[in-house]
């Protein structure tokens, strides 16, 4: 196991430290800028796709939470099958824009695929997430979900976000 401080200057919500154990690279603490993007992020030591923590955080609040699905936003599939490999007790919806993802999404344990139209905001990410949860599974009012993706629709390879949304 290795801990490595990032770093925290300049930043608000707390310092970051990238945690390597068992072939894992997990971010613990990882604070964001609050107001104007003023400084400058350090690089990080390990590539993105590497990182667990946005898969693993997305699993545990849904069992936290106790929502009623999760809804990956992928256009790869690589989100859908890192929340997949954590085997949520919850079903994992797989929401994509390209119909080969949409294919292949139906081989990964625990992913219903559902395809839609291109994201233009996370705001209409986030909309869409919600509508294609509440026609393929049976929600009630109240019910939570969780939704990731990321916040540049169009790139893969840029999952950082979750929400929690309330049907």
């Amino acid at each position: 196991m290795k801990l490595t401080f990032i770093g925290a200057a300049h930043e608000v919500t707390g310092s970051c430290t990238l945690l390597e154990a068992c072939g894992k690279h997990i971010l613990i603490d990882c604070g964001m800028e609050q107001g104007g993007d003023t400084y400058e992020n350090c690089e990080l030591p390990v590539a993105p796709s590497q990182i667990d923590a946005i898969s693993h955080s997305t699993c545990g609040m849904a069992i936290d939470l106790d929502a009623k699905a999760i809804v990956a936003c992928t256009l790869s599939g690589r989100t859908a099958r890192m929340v997949s490999r954590f085997r949520s007790p919850v079903p994992i919806i797989g929401l994509t824009t390209d119909e080969r993802t949409w294919r292949r999404l139906a081989m990964s344990w625990g992913v219903i695929p559902a395809i839609c139209e291109k994201f233009t905001s996370t705001d209409v990410l986030f909309y869409t997430a919600k509508k294609i949860a509440e026609s393929e599974l049976p929600l009630n009012k109240n019910d939570k979900i969780i939704i990731t993706g990321g916040v540049t629709p169009g790139e893969s390879g840029n999952t950082n976000l979750i929400k929690i949304e309330k049907i």
